[in-house]
C-alpha cells in the first residue's frame, strides 16, 4: 500500500471537488436510500439502549454530507459529525441548516478534539477502507477513548470475502488500495472494545430483487438479510461493538 500520507491528500482533494455532488451520485437512487434506511435502524436499536441523564452525545467520524445524522432518530440526541474536508462538512451544514441538535467540526478523525469518555455512540461508515490497517488502529484508539462505558461503536467495512469471491468484477477497477477485513477478524480488532455482532449488506443479486418492492417492505427485508448467514459474503458489513 503507498504511503497513506498521499493517500490522505488523494482523498481530502477528491471529495473537495466531489463534495456538491456526493449524496446525489451514490444516494440518489431507490436501494442507496434504502440501505441507509437500514443501517440506520440497526443503529437506533442499539441506541434505544443507552441510559444515560441529558442527551445521547453521538459522534459521527467522517461524516460526509451528515446523511447518518440525518437518517438516525433524533430524539434525545444530541450530533456531532466531524470530517476533514470542509466542503463535505459545507454541504452537511446545509441539508441539516434547520436542526438545532446538530454541529459539525472539522478534524482530522485520527486526532479528535473531544474529551476523553466525552460521547455515548460513535458511528463511522463509508471510511476504513480507505485508510490502512495502521491507521485504523489509531482511529480505533481514538473511537474507544472519546467513548463512554458502555457506549457503542458501529463501523462499516469491506468484507474480503466478498472481495476474493467476486474478484473477476474488480478486475478494471481502482480498489487494490482499499482496506478489506473478514467478519472473523472483528472479533478481535480492539482490546477495549467487546464486539457485539455485526450485519451484511450489499449483495449485488439479491438487493436488485429488492426494488420490486416498496421502500418500507425494502428496508425490513435488508434488515432480515443482513442478518442471515448471507451476512458473511456480503459486499459490506455493519459492525457494532460496546465500550468495556
Amino acid at each position: 500500500m503507498r504511503n497513506m500520507n498521499s493517500r490522505t491528500g488523494e482523498m481530502k482533494n477528491f471529495y473537495t471537488h466531489d463534495a456538491g455532488r456526493y449524496d446525489q451520485d451514490r444516494y440518489n437512487s431507490f436501494l442507496a436510500r434504502s440501505y441507509v434506511k437500514a443501517s440506520s435502524s440497526i443503529i437506533d436499536n442499539y441506541k434505544k439502549n443507552i441510559t444515560t441523564e441529558g442527551k445521547i452525545m453521538l459522534l459521527d467520524i467522517a461524516t460526509g454530507t451528515g446523511r447518518i445524522l440525518r437518517t438516525v432518530h433524533p430524539k434525545n440526541v444530541y450530533f456531532i459529525g466531524v470530517d476533514a474536508c470542509k466542503e463535505m462538512i459545507g454541504v452537511a451544514k446545509a441539508a441539516s441548516y434547520n436542526k438545532n441538535n446538530i454541529s459539525f467540526v472539522l478534524s482530522d478523525a485520527l486526532k479528535l478534539p473531544l474529551k476523553d469518555e466525552f460521547v455515548d455512540v460513535v458511528t463511522c461508515t463509508r471510511f476504513v477502507h480507505l485508510i490502512d490497517r495502521e491507521a485504523l488502529d489509531k482511529l480505533l484508539s481514538e473511537m474507544a477513548r472519546v467513548t463512554k462505558k458502555d457506549g457503542f461503536i458501529f463501523i462499516e467495512g469491506m468484507n474480503i470475502y466478498y472481495k476474493n469471491i467476486f474478484t473477476f468484477r474488480r478486475l478494471f477497477r481502482k480498489t487494490k488500495d482499499d482496506l478489506y477485513l473478514s467478519p472473523r477478524s472483528l472479533r478481535t480488532i480492539d482490546d477495549r472494545l467487546h464486539f457485539i455482532n455485526f450485519f451484511g449488506f450489499g449483495f449485488p443479486l439479491v438487493f436488485r430483487i429488492l426494488s420490486i418492492f416498496d421502500e418500507e417492505t425494502t428496508v425490513k427485508l435488508m434488515i432480515f438479510i443482513s442478518k442471515s448467514p448471507l451476512k458473511y459474503i456480503l459486499e459490506r458489513w455493519l459492525a457494532v461493538w460496546k465500550k468495556k
